[in-house]
């Protein structure tokens, strides 16, 4: 049981972290505000709607990736190569993750980025899991 909640918390702050990482690098194609954590709802709405797509195509790949690698984590760590419910719990995290990112803390962004972003979480993690039993 213990390493499954390691592998489960190591699995989700691996994939966030890598998340992050994108984020900062997609951050140089678009000028951030220097208000971001001042600013109303109705102008975060305006500025996410006006980011180039760059910023989105680099941060949903971000979110691939790094979906895939926590599910990987995870995988390795819990040692439980044939169950995929660990994985699975990583992919239900990083999923309110994507509702919370999308809808309260940054709404305005393009819809196709939402829906591939809250699609994308939970396969990309058991692809991540597939993988780990490979190794």
């Amino acid at each position: 049981m213990g390493r499954k909640i390691l592998g489960i918390v190591v699995g989700w702050i691996t994939g966030s972290a890598i998340f992050l990482i994108f984020q900062m690098v997609a951050s140089r194609y678009g000028i951030e505000p220097r208000n971001m954590w001042h600013m109303s709802q109705g102008e975060i709405t305006s500025y996410m709607s006006s980011r180039p797509m760059t910023v989105y195509v680099i941060v949903l790949i971000g979110y691939y990736i790094g979906s895939v690698i926590g599910g990987w984590m995870t995988s390795k760590i819990s040692q439980h190569r044939e169950s995929f419910v660990p994985p699975l719990i990583v992919g239900v995290f990083f999923t309110l993750y994507g509702v919370l990112n999308c809808f309260v803390m940054f709404p305005g962004q393009p819809v196709w980025f939402e829906a591939a972003s809250l699609i994308g979480y939970i396969p990309f993690v058991l692809v991540g899991h597939k993988l780990s039993r490979w190794g």
